[in-house]
């Protein structure tokens, strides 16, 4: 298993690592992302598209692993269930078909209830997964499975009259969310996925110098940006990646970019284009004095 962090280059072992790498983003993170009464939300970005979006609660900081995807999709519907977990319905491809994600929102803190559709910005940070050589080797391995016997029962009739496989098996190219319809089961941010590789690159984070996988793959909605830990690094396109990923979302408030000219997460915008009336927000560690001195108000 990886953590979230591990997934982009940022993956700590011991609580005091912790703490001076979210001391370190606090210091660093200057893009705004949100505010409001009580709360600020910044991002630190570099070159590799590793992305910390940190929350600034009453002078304490709480971050969220992130990645600059460019894995864009047409929400229909957004519900924030509680700050760590919302239901996003999103349209597929085919601009027809809805899924399902629960992610974490890197406005979580921002949003109450029900939210409009829009444009939202997915990634899958893979914090239990693994690599199959193709399909054929996939789909014939037990992770697979979508159950066992036991734990599905016998198979019902339908299925036994036509003479179809039991357990059932998941696509290669599947998603399911974790507690997205109501039931017993709390939504979690995470899915069970499984994805074709398009294409995998190996990155380094400015920060930490640690390597970390950035790969896209073809799963049930379309194209998705899935970020691996250093170990994935010999991922190749055709193989296949399933488990368990923790997924990340950015609702995105300006028009979507040209197909035609798609963003690229390895360079980030310029310091001239991230300025404005957000420029004047508070910054985290920022004390009134500071910011009247920078501000000029």
């Amino acid at each position: 298993m990886s953590s979230n962090l591990a997934c982009i280059g940022m993956g700590v072992t011991s609580p005091a690592e912790l703490s001076e790498l979210v001391a370190e983003v606090a210091r660093l993170g200057s893009e705004p992302v949100a505010h409001s009464p009580g709360v600020q939300t910044y991002a630190w970005q570099d070159s590799s598209g590793a992305r910390v979006v940190l929350d600034v609660l009453a002078g304490r900081p709480l971050i969220l692993p992130s990645f600059a995807s460019t894995s864009e999709f047409t929400s229909t519907a957004v519900e924030a269930h509680s700050p760590d977990v919302a239901r996003v319905t999103v349209l597929g491809e085919d601009g027809v078909t809805e899924t399902g994600v629960t992610c974490e929102l890197e406005q979580r803190r921002h949003v109450e209830g029900q939210v409009g559709g829009g444009r939202i910005r997915l990634v899958a940070l893979g914090i239990n997964v693994t690599a199959f050589d193709d399909e054929p080797t996939f789909l014939a391995d037990d992770a697979s499975l979508l159950g066992t016997e036991d734990e599905l029962g016998p198979p019902p009739p339908e299925v036994a009259e036509r003479g179809l496989a039991w357990p059932p098996r998941m696509s290669a190219s599947a998603f399911f969310a974790n507690g997205f319809y109501p039931g017993p089961v709390d939504p979690t941010p995470h899915a069970l996925l499984s994805g074709v590789v398009l294409r995998a690159e190996v990155r380094t984070n400015s920060l930490t110098g640690r390597r970390f996988v950035a790969s896209r793959v073809l799963t049930a909605f379309g194209e998705l940006d899935l970020c691996l830990a250093e170990e994935f690094a010999l991922l190749l396109p055709g193989q296949v990646v399933a488990g368990t990923v923790a997924m990340v979302g950015r609702l995105l408030e300006d028009a979507p970019a040209d197909p035609a000219t798609p963003a690229d997460p390895a360079t980030p915008a310029a310091p001239e284009e991230q300025a404005g009336d957000d420029d004047a927000q508070p910054r985290p560690g920022e004390t009134r004095r500071e910011w009247r001195n920078r501000t000029g108000r």
